[in-house]
């Protein structure tokens, strides 16, 4: 069993793993726009 703040922090990680998933393909889809 891990502490309390060990779980916090990997959930936070996730979080932002999860965000730049998302946020990736939106950049490419932009910075291809954007070159058009």
């Amino acid at each position: 069993m891990g502490t309390g703040n060990e779980f916090s922090s990997n959930y936070q990680l996730q979080t932002i793993d999860l965000l730049i998933r998302l946020n990736y393909p939106l950049f490419l889809l932009n910075r291809n726009l954007m070159e058009g």
